[in-house]
């Protein structure tokens, strides 16, 4: 009989006890999932109805129960009594641990002794209530320890060497005065835990005064040095599962150390790891070719799911999205953790069994394990960790979070993961680009957990949103959302997009970006006046060795210096010539498109703007310019281009200049930056008072900056100060241009 029958006919001969948790209190929870985490040593023979706390997906338990019985062959018993239960399995434990509920350092290091010593973790009052006083007490924890840390310092001195190197278990629970969140399912994992024998605490990870959702939170050094002595002794990578918040310092300080994060708002995962699967590898259902054949005149659209990277996500079918029935009917890209599924592979062989050819898999949050690729040590040790997982999920992209946008550190990460491409959510510019052969594609501006941004919110300003953003460029362009788990929702805004847009699986979206990669114009968007001269770039990309491609402008609203340009790519590079057009005088105010054409048969498009100009800076002297009053800029004028200088000392600083317009005519500002490293912001300041208004908020974003007047409630004609600011002590941006349009 193969092993996987075998394991199959073992685990379905004993029927499954349950024990529901909803009449538990939270000390009795964690002694029931303390208690699964023994009993599930031995295979799936427990399992929790936690309904009543699991809000990511109260059917959830059903839900596999039902899966797991069709599928798997398990019968399952109705829910006994707690210490029904607990009698039944006296066999998986050997004492007890007493700890002090008012000694919360106390309560997770019997949660630590309980996996390593297969005790179970119970307080006085509960040893009483289950009948247990015959039952030998190994451990006595009841004024042992005088502190918290003083607790995890005994602990990390004598249990943390037992542990496992690979993992530990922050439990992220606020208690007494000590501010660590109040998701009551960061404990749902608890049980794994304890099966998987790893070090349990329940620390801050804040040094300093923050805030999470409208919480203070004072910070806790004290704790945070014991929490690094922990950290500093796993190794690299560690998973370090359940939750604290606020997220951020979690997660940065995680990453700090070189390991990652496992959300641990998921039950029964001791459970899941037991249930037995097919000894098969685990395929997509397709993968688009590296360049796809059709490329349309339309805006493509790809969604990505959030929340991929934890189990809580594959427990809870995705919020319960994987189980609408309009799955399949849109494209959905569903984030997963490799690393995970191996770790659950009952629930992995569910997922991709029932995939549709709408559904794609693309690898969560860094990585194999939710770590923020910017705050890492080094990317070699976390790379080569997720370079050996993908292959076993049959995944080829990663979606990265991470501080710093940076294309050289994205295509080293690239080559260490063997990842043939990247989405981003973090900062920097919204749409796809190429590092090497490799593309890189970004979260369109406001689109990236756009439920919570007060501007978005709903379906039907999120499909406004990405119809303005589809507006900014010539089709066809490319828009990428990030979060939400509903088919019937994308389903919703497919059809709220009509025609024009295209929802698709993010590798077709990034084989079609390959495609209109092949020849591209630079910027997107020209902004010009009638008869004047602008400058644009042209880039050829190669698929194959070496490609000599001819390039000719058609004809249209601008006339080109030679109307014919030559160029030669290798594979996986680009070759690019910069261009000179100018506006044809009679070509009329508004959007207009150029067009080149290569031998290939690849069409590129920007749009040309004419534009009526009620101020225009091209920096061909400094006149004017003066340092603002608050801190002044260092300002270089040479040949029409602008060099802004932050001097060392201060964190920002900037410069300004006297303006008269008519602001009702001309209310559009256009700032061209074209480079560097500072971040800048535009405001504006009425002559006649101190009163600034922000036009362009703080932004490292490359391009044309645009700000509207608007914003001021001014009309007519008025005289005021534009102000250019730099930050970042001793960094500096480049302006080539600023003007007011019409």
């Amino acid at each position: 009989m193969p092993v996987a029958l075998l394991a199959l006919a073992l685990v379905a001969a004993e029927p499954v006890a349950q024990l529901d948790l909803r009449p538990l209190s939270f000390d009795a929870q964690l002694t029931a999932l303390a208690l699964a985490g023994l009993v599930n040593r031995a295979g799936p023979r427990l399992y929790l109805d936690t309904s009543a706390v699991n809000w990511p997906n109260p059917a959830a338990d059903g839900y596999w129960r039902d899966w797991y019985t069709a599928h798997k062959g398990l019968a399952f018993e109705p829910a006994a009594a707690f210490e029904t239960v607990v009698k039944r399995f006296d066999g998986a434990w050997r004492g007890l641990v007493i700890y002090d509920p008012r000694r919360d350092g106390s309560r997770w290091v019997a949660m630590t002794l309980a996996g390593l010593d297969d005790l179970l973790p119970v307080t006085a009052e509960l040893q009483a209530q289950l009948h247990l006083a015959d039952k030998p007490v190994v451990h006595d924890l009841r004024g042992r320890f005088d502190t918290d840390l003083a607790a995890y310092h005994w602990a990390a001195e004598t249990l943390l060497p037992r542990c496992p190197a690979d993992a530990v278990y922050s439990a992220g629970r606020s208690h007494d005065d000590v501010k660590l969140g109040g998701d009551p399912t960061s404990t749902l994992a608890a049980d794994y835990g304890v099966a998987q024998r790893m070090f349990f605490f329940n620390l801050s990870f804040s040094p300093k005064p923050t805030a999470y959702y409208g919480t203070d939170v004072p910070g806790y050094p004290d704790q945070v040095a014991q929490l690094d002595a922990i950290l500093d002794r796993l190794r690299r990578p560690a998973a370090v599962w359940g939750w604290c918040e606020p997220e951020g310092d979690f997660a940065h300080h995680v990453s700090a150390h070189g390991h990652f994060v496992v959300c641990g708002s998921a039950p029964n995962l001791s459970f899941h790891h037991g249930v037995p699967a097919e000894p098969k590898a685990l395929r997509q259902k397709r993968h688009a070719a590296p360049v796809a054949d059709k490329l349309e005149e339309k805006t493509y659209v790809t969604v990505l799911t959030n929340e991929g990277d934890t189990p809580k996500a594959l427990i809870s079918e995705y919020l319960r999205g994987w189980s609408e029935p309009e799955r399949g009917q849109v494209a959905v890209n569903w984030l997963v953790n490799p690393y995970l599924l191996s770790l659950f592979p009952a629930a992995a062989e569910h997922y991709y069994d029932t995939a549709t050819d709408a559904d794609y898999f693309e690898c969560a949050v860094s990585g194999a394990g939710y770590t923020l690729l910017s705050a890492l040590p080094g990317t070699e040790t976390f790379g080569a960790w997720t370079r050996r997982w993908l292959p076993f999920a049959d995944l080829r992209g990663i979606d990265v979070w991470t501080d710093n946008d940076d294309p050289a550190t994205l295509g080293r990460y690239a080559a260490q993961t063997g990842a043939e491409f990247i989405s981003l959510e973090g900062p920097g510019p919204r749409d796809v680009s190429f590092v090497g052969e490799v593309p890189v594609s970004r979260t369109g501006e406001g689109l990236s957990y756009w439920v919570f941004n007060d501007k978005v919110k709903t379906l039907e300003k999120l499909a406004a949103l990405v119809r303005q953003q589809a507006a900014e460029t010539p089709r066809p362009n490319f828009v990428q959302i990030y979060s939400g788990t509903s088919p019937k929702q994308w389903l919703q805004l497919a059809k709220m997009l009509g025609d024009d847009f295209r929802l698709v699986r993010l590798d077709d979206y990034l084989a079609l970006a390959r495609r209109d990669a092949l020849l591209r114009i630079a910027p997107p968007v020209v902004y010009a006046s009638p008869g004047e001269r602008f400058k644009a770039r042209l880039t050829a990309r190669s698929v194959v060795e070496q490609e000599d491609v001819e390039i000719k402008a058609e004809p249209g609203a601008a006339s080109f210096a030679g109307a014919t340009w030559r160029l030669v790519a290798r594979r996986g590079e680009t070759a690019a010539v910069d261009i000179v057009g100018q506006v044809i005088g009679n070509t009329p105010l508004g959007d207009n498109t150029v067009t080149v054409t290569d031998t290939r048969g690849n069409h590129a498009r920007a749009r040309l703007r004419v534009v009526e100009t009620g101020f225009d800076e091209r920096f061909e002297s400094d006149a004017g310019w003066q340092g603002w009053g608050g801190a002044h800029a260092k300002l270089v004028v040479k040949e029409g281009h602008a060099h802004l200088i932050n001097p060392p000392a201060l964190p920002y600083s900037a410069v300004e200049k006297r303006v008269t317009l008519d602001v009702d005519r001309y209310p559009t500002l256009l700032v061209d930056v074209p480079s560097g490293a500072a971040a800048c912001a535009v405001k504006v300041r009425p002559a006649d008072r101190m009163e600034d208004v922000i036009l362009v908020p703080d932004t490292r974003q490359h391009g044309i900056l645009t700000g509207n007047l608007a914003a001021t409630g001014w009309h007519g004609v008025r005289t005021f100060y534009v102000i250019v600011f730099v930050a970042g002590a001793g960094d500096a941006v480049d302006l080539d241009r600023l003007r007011f349009v019409r």
